[in-house]
């Protein structure tokens, strides 16, 4: 009766959409580390995404870049140092914040898990390809999947590298994030079934038709509640967003 009822109204019913805190909460703290990340959760994001690089020593870090320059102004890739090392290292993000973040030290993925443990939050780990040209695929997960313990049954992995997914895809949920979509690439999301497909907004027209399949639809980087609510009504079921607060 209800349902008849808005369909004589013409009443639009808008989607429901999770809002996922893209490497924390960057609109207002540096990206991917432990305080932007845990006030996302505080500001009550249920799913919060980061990203993982590994170190020299192979512990898995919490960055985004192979290079450290951008976010911390340091020389070198973040596989050069060993994980002690890279902690002494500031990640304040200095060309957006100047020095009002200084010092944050580069979080480990296990530290940044610890603190996100007491909250209720699903954590998007995506694991970096390029540091997978330092670290095999089966030693990458190992250490991650040890890393993340604290957190264990709320960890989604997810990454451009099809591979490494199909690795994960045997214990884990897992999401793949697209490089295109062109028909390969359909054929491939077929074969892997990942639980989630990810894309870029910026590549997405407005006409845009989404593959039907057993997976959910994410999108990054969406800062505007009405532009969120246009893709959630066209099926999108995680918006990806530097400003979580916005779209909560």
């Amino acid at each position: 009766m209800l349902l008849r009822l808005v369909a004589a109204m013409k009443i639009k019913v808008n989607k429901p959409y999770h809002a996922v805190g893209h490497r924390g909460f960057p609109q207002r703290f540096p990206e991917n580390t432990l305080p932007g990340l845990v006030a996302a959760a505080e500001a009550g994001a249920a799913f919060v995404e980061l990203d993982v690089q590994i170190s020299a020593d192979g512990v898995p870090m919490v960055f985004h870049d192979p290079a450290l320059l951008r976010t911390t102004g340091e020389a070198g890739n973040v596989w050069d140092y060993s994980a002690d090392a890279l902690q002494n290292f500031s990640t304040h993000e200095p060309a957006r914040f100047g020095e009002q973040y200084r010092p944050t030290p580069i979080a480990s993925l296990q530290s940044v898990c610890e603190a996100l443990a007491p909250y209720a939050v699903k954590v998007f780990v995506e694991i970096k390809a390029e540091s997978l040209a330092h670290i095999s695929r089966e030693a990458m997960l190992a250490v991650v999947i040890k890393a993340s313990q604290s957190i264990a049954g709320r960890v989604i992995f997810i990454s451009f590298d099809y591979d490494v997914l199909t690795l994960a895809k045997q214990h884990f949920p897992i999401g793949w994030v697209l490089s295109d979509m062109k028909e390969n690439q359909r054929q491939q999301a077929q074969s892997l079934a990942p639980d989630v497909l990810i894309y870029d907004v910026k590549r997405c027209g407005r006409d845009m038709i989404f593959w039907p399949g057993p997976w959910q639809w994410f999108l990054y980087d969406i800062v505007d509640r009405e532009e969120a609510q246009f893709w959630a009504n066209k099926g999108v079921a995680y918006i990806e967003t530097w400003d979580v607060a916005a779209l909560l």
